[in-house]
């Protein structure tokens, strides 16, 4: 575009500066990724993995609820380690209530039934996920043996599990102790070596030395742990439980104190002396330990040997709270001072005294202290830390310098964000909670280093400060987005058919999936003037069960004559499966299924016979079908089973039953068919994405879906910790689930924040052992015997990824020898049966045979659709002894699409008696899997997905220059590539102060502050008509699809010009877009405007 205005460069050279009212006044989500004068927009944090606690049991009921018992309740740090083995980790400590068994039945065998140990122990668990192979191990932090124990003490110690004594009063006995303590609030990590020590304060120290995660541990006691003792007649032996493999906790152990390199010859500390430090650093090859105002030094790579007299007390106000080095010198901090410490090996002569240190400090500062132990980060600048004033770094010139100067502001008023201009109100946004629009200090961050750009970040619960030293500039990575064009399109993941009128014609319903085709009598949709309607007919993908949504768009004449106005029904009179009306005889909406016949409802109790447009959405669970109004659930109504699948058509516009007499008479519209059960915050979704267009107003939509724990980097990769609580897609509450913690990493995924494909490894409990009994209740009971499914030997997915399979093993355990004759006849060749039923949800797929229960010709299995039978003929041997023998493996399978529980039942569970020839009946051990993987409780399939918000805008330009000035035109040259319906690049103008005023060409779909924006095509839209916005011709693919268009040009510079337009005497100029394609990349190289100076002085009061 030509312009007679000259250019004027507003390239941001550095970051943010609020000291200057020309200086940047917001730099978001924008890095320089090298030392190239370029900035880019920041990738995505994608997710790496999603984690709860292994020590939580899953509920008791099947209400398919995520939500289990125990869990993590704390946070207290994280730690990015890597080994000698090629491997790196994440450490994270976090306090939890540690369930003891998978249960909450004590002894339930008479006589012979160990105490099932039930409850819970608040302690600390350590969380280790391995970033080379994916595995997880955890294990809570319990008192070992040998801690804290003297010599006198060993006849009073006990081990983790004894069995003590002889005879039948003897039982054995569980010594398990967990640390506890409330007050502990952090965990400061350090690596020496290969080991990581880790401090926690009344928790003490730990050190963990490297390992190769195997696999995901469960620490909860197995209830399978049957049998500790075999009897013999009255009498019994002593005995063990099973081996399961996991024992006392031995990849993390507590540092208490060892002798060092003079132990012969000076006293060292014992493990009740050894200081439960606050923090620690790694000086000149000695850990160094901070408890309160006291620093102890280890000897030279012994972390756990301190001689006792090898300790300084520091003169401090405060304890101190952050340790760290540079260069051989160590930083201390308190709460308001930071204290500079040397020290230096003692002089005199001797192996003995150079292990003393002799200590000398200077506070170097009494106003700069630490706000946290994970506050302060090491770098090769100095040690940079948090305070309550600002961010500070000391190093070699053995000073505080203020790193945050630019950014002053932040620790007073805060760094607001422009796109507070966009909102009608403050706070507005509708039913979404909106993010804060000020960034300030608040709380206590977590900092990291990332070398490969050389940037200091400072990470808080919603946002990062990013400081790059090498261009000493700052600037802000909200994870939250102010006004999020993600959720402005319906879900498109398990929709199976939708139908959306988009012409005045007959056939203008069609099926956007081109799954079914649509017949009827319908003139001219979407009106139905209560004579027409449209049928689907029974197509195979409608045929629901557990799991579906059916959603519409429907408008209700005020004096429509209709009864029962039906927006979508299945019902033929004799055959009735659901119907959705926008009223009933009363004007309320309602929505019904039928379950074995029987009618199940939900009805409103609003009226909505108003003449507008209205949302519908109808879910169902399997258990219970809730009805959804404009986006807030009307009703529900629990159903217990699954929607018949009866042979009638399904019609939009009708009610079928009694001759067809009930039509609509109003509108529908955008009618979809899904076949998951969607939840509230999607429903919610889908009511925004279509409101626009039935004369609603859209809103300000906010999003916020990482919470930030921790932020860790090194030179290959920067990582978020989030969690406890997980957030909905729209931020409004906790999800009913247990607490979890998520890792993001930076650039996976492309370019959106918590992207998420099935990295979601959460257990919710896993399951939980449940006692039953055969029913027959004319068999005895022999006691002797116990049949069990338990937890599943393996799980995997199909190749498809469509299933998951379990793998149940079956076993029969016998608790005293027994005597059976090889047969009894013809008549009773068989000595075991065991039926079993289990919920619709699974599904059958095979069996194995152990092989100390084979041949596999011994057996007879009958499958049904969802039930099993099998038999065996007698032992060979004519002696069983006592033992738990594995019998065979039921293989079932779930949807990864379903929330369902096993649900195991019994319907035989016997065993010949020895010696008598006579069936009896015996207890069984069941269990229960959870599995839950619906959308509601999965992080899976990008459903926490976030668009990333980035934007710039200048300081005041002409600021005091006493001039008028005119502003023609932004000129942008910029590398992008993108997909067609991009929001990726947009500019405006404001002037003396005003609200912001110009074009957006990318972004189309929201109205800033009530006011239509100029009704121009976006920027891709010009580009795919021919229009050569860029230097170039484009190219896109796949060529053949006008919906999915992507940009497959390797990214170069091109040029781009927006006409904006400002007059006043001081113009500032923004650019903001949002990411909302994991495709979409944007850098900038250069930025200029034309500024025309008018040779006029402004009105005043004008």
């Amino acid at each position: 575009m030509a312009s007679r205005y000259p250019e004027k460069d507003i390239f941001p050279e550095g970051g943010i500066d609020q000291r200057d009212p020309a200086g940047v006044e917001w730099l978001a989500n924008v890095w320089r990724p090298e030392r190239a004068n370029r900035i880019a927009v920041r990738p995505g944090f994608g997710q790496l993995t999603q984690q709860d606690c292994t020590a939580e049991k899953a509920n008791v009921n099947s209400s398919l609820s995520s939500q289990a018992t125990g869990g993590y309740s704390r946070h207290l740090g994280s730690y990015l380690y890597n080994t000698n083995f090629g491997h790196r980790q994440i450490i994270s400590i976090f306090q939890a209530d540690v369930q003891h068994a998978q249960t909450d039945v004590r002894g339930w065998l008479p006589v012979i039934s160990p105490s099932v140990l039930v409850g819970s122990s608040k302690t600390a668990v350590a969380s280790i996920y391995d970033l080379t192979t994916g595995a997880q191990w955890e294990e809570p932090l319990i008192i070992h043996t040998s801690e804290q124990c003297r010599a006198v003490d060993i006849p009073f110690a006990h081990g983790h599990f004894e069995t003590v004594g002889e005879g039948p009063s003897s039982v054995p006995k569980d010594f398990i102790k967990f640390h506890y303590d409330d007050s502990a609030t952090n965990a400061a990590f350090k690596q020496i070596g290969d080991s990581v020590v880790i401090s926690i304060g009344a928790y003490g120290v730990w050190i963990y030395h490297g390992v190769d995660v195997a696999k995901v541990k469960q620490r909860v006691l197995s209830t399978a742990n049957i049998a500790p003792n075999i009897f013999t007649g009255a009498g019994f032996t002593v005995g063990t439980n099973e081996a399961k493999g996991v024992s006392e906790g031995s990849v993390l152990q507590p540092v208490t104190g060892v002798r060092g390199l003079n132990g012969e010859q000076f006293a060292y500390f014992t493990k009740t002396e050894f200081p439960r430090a606050d923090v620690a650093a790694l000086v000149k090859g000695r850990m160094v330990y901070a408890l309160r105002g006291v620093l102890y030094f280890s000897d030279v790579g012994q972390p756990g040997a301190i001689m006792a007299d090898n300790f300084a007390e520091i003169q401090t106000e405060g304890k101190i709270i952050a340790l760290g080095e540079h260069n051989g010198q160590l930083f201390a901090m308190t709460e308001t001072e930071a204290h500079l410490i040397q020290f230096q090996q003692n002089p005199r002569a001797g192996d003995a005294f150079a292990n003393v240190v002799n200590v000398s400090h200077v506070k170097i500062s009494k106003r700069t202290g630490c706000v946290g132990p994970r506050a302060l980060v090491e770098t090769p600048f100095g040690v940079c830390w948090v305070s309550s004033k600002g961010v500070h770094m000391a190093g070699a010139q053995q000073s505080v310098q203020d790193l945050s100067d630019p950014i002053s502001g932040y620790w007073d008023a805060g760094i607001v964000n422009p796109a507070t201009h966009y909102y009608t109100s403050s706070g507005g946004g509708g039913t979404k909670t909106q993010p804060s629009v000020i960034y300030k200090h608040l709380g206590v961050p977590t900092c990291a280093y990332e070398p490969e750009t050389e940037s200091l970040m400072v990470a808080y619960d919603s946002h990062v400060l990013v400081y790059q030293f090498r261009h000493q500039a700052w600037n802000i990575w909200p994870l939250a987005t102010t006004l999020d064009p993600t959720n402005t399109t319906a879900l498109s993941a398990n929709l199976v058919s939708s139908y959306l009128p988009v012409t005045q014609a007959t056939t203008s319903w069609p099926d956007s999936t081109d799954a079914n085709n649509m017949t009827g009598n319908l003139v001219a949709p979407p009106v139905f003037s209560g004579a027409e309607y449209y049928s689907i007919g029974n197509p195979a993908n409608l045929q629901f069960g557990n799991n579906f949504s059916i959603e519409a768009w429907g408008s209700q004449d005020p004096d429509a004559s209709q009864g029962y106005e039906r927006l979508i029904s299945r019902d033929d009179g004799g055959n009735r499966v659901f119907a959705m009306c926008q009223n009933d005889v009363n004007g309320r909406p309602y929505a019904a299924i039928f379950v074995g016949g029987a009618f199940k409802s939900a009805g409103g109790i609003n009226n909505y016979a108003d003449g507008n447009w209205h949302h519908y959405v109808a879910t169902h669970d399997g258990q219970t079908l809730k009805l959804y109004v404009d986006g807030a659930l009307e009703a529900s109504a629990p159903t217990g089973a699954p929607m018949d699948n009866d042979p009638a058509n399904w019609e939009i516009g009708r009610y079928a039953a009694g001759g067809g007499t009930d039509y609509l008479e109003g509108r529908c519209d955008t009618v979809r068919f899904y076949n998951a059960t969607l939840s509230a915050s999607e429903v919610l979704r889908n009511f925004n994405a279509g409101k626009l267009a039935h004369g609603g107003t859209t809103e300000p939509q906010s999003r916020q879906t990482i919470n930030c724990l921790e932020v860790l980097s090194d030179s290959l990769g920067t990582y978020l910790v989030g969690g406890l609580l997980d957030q909905t897609e729209d931020g409004i509450s906790p999800l009913e689930q247990s607490t979890s913690y998520y890792i993001t990493e930076l650039s996976r995924g492309g370019a959106l924040d918590r992207s998420c494909k099935d990295e979601d490894e959460r257990k919710h409990g896993w399951g939980r052992y449940e006692f039953s009994e055969d029913p027959d209740v004319l068999l005895a009971f022999d006691h002797g015997f116990l049949w069990s499914i338990e937890e599943p030997l393996r799980t995997f997915k199909t190749d498809d990824g469509a299933k998951i399979i379990y793998e149940f093993p079956v076993y029969l355990t016998c608790f005293r020898p027994a005597t059976w004759p090889l047969n009894f006849g013809v008549l009773l060749l068989q000595a075991q049966r065991f039926d079993v039923e289990w919920n619709a949800s699974f599904s059958y797929e095979g069996i194995g045979v152990f092989p100390e229960s084979s041949p596999y010709g011994a057996w007879t299995f009958i499958p049904g659709t969802n039930s099993f039978q099998s038999a065996r003929e007698f032992i060979d041997a004519t002696e069983v002894t006592s033992c738990k023998l594995p019998m065979f493996v039921l293989r079932l399978s779930a949807l990864t699409t379903a929330s369902a529980r096993t649900d195991f039942t019994v319907s035989k569970a016997q065993v010949v008696r020895p010696g008598g020839g006579v069936w009896d009946r015996t207890k069984v051990l069941l269990w229960q899997q959870q599995h839950l993987y619906a959308s509601a409780v999965r992080s899976s399939d990008n459903r926490l997905v976030s668009s990333v918000e980035w934007g710039y805008k200048t300081g005041q330009i002409g600021m005091n220059e006493g001039k008028e000035l005119r502003v023609r035109g932004i000129n942008t040259v910029l590398e992008t590539t993108t997909s067609q319906s991009s929001h990726l690049y947009n500019s405006f103008t404001v002037s003396d102060y005003k609200r912001l005023s110009g074009q957006f060409p990318d972004y189309a779909n929201m109205i800033p502050g009530n006011r239509q924006q100029l009704l121009t095509d976006i920027i891709r839209e010009r580009m795919l008509n021919g229009r050569r916005v860029f230097n170039s011709l484009a190219r896109w693919a796949p060529v053949t699809s006008p919906n999915s268009i992507y940009l497959i040009d390797s990214p170069e510079l091109n040029s781009i010009v927006t006409s904006v337009s400002g007059r006043g005497e001081h113009i500032s100029v923004g650019l903001f877009g949002y990411a909302t394609d994991k495709a979409d990349e944007l850098s900038l190289h250069r930025l200029s405007i034309g500024v025309l100076d008018t040779g006029n002085r402004r009105r005043k009061g004008r």
